[in-house]
């Protein structure tokens, strides 16, 4: 089993982190979602997958739910909370929503 195999059977909840190995703001990231509680979560190096590449180039890190919502960067540990406790629960026209005051789009 290689290295992205094994984080993808490690996901629980379908979060995913869009990210460069090298990018220190994605180090941020994890460690942000550390502070909020999430412990497990799926990694995409978007270097791997070139439409990755060129969509979330600029934007990463980047966390993403399993329906599809993500949260750009810069977020908080109370901001994260808020994006995971909203999953199916979003109010307003795409591609900006909320959820008890958290704004998040959907991509």
């Amino acid at each position: 089993m290689n290295q992205l195999q094994a984080e993808r059977s490690s996901t629980a909840g379908g979060l995913q982190l869009l990210l460069r190995p090298s990018c220190m703001l994605c180090l941020e990231a994890e460690f942000v979602l550390s502070q909020a509680g999430v412990a497990e979560f799926e990694r995409i190096d978007i270097e791997r997958v070139t439409e990755f590449e060129s969509r979330y180039g600029e934007r990463i890190p980047v966390l993403r739910r399993k329906d599809g919502v993500e949260l750009d960067w810069p977020f908080d540990a109370a901001t994260i909370r808020g994006f995971v406790d909203c999953d199916g629960q979003l109010e307003g026209e795409q591609p900006v929503q909320t959820c008890h005051g958290t704004i998040v789009v959907a991509r």
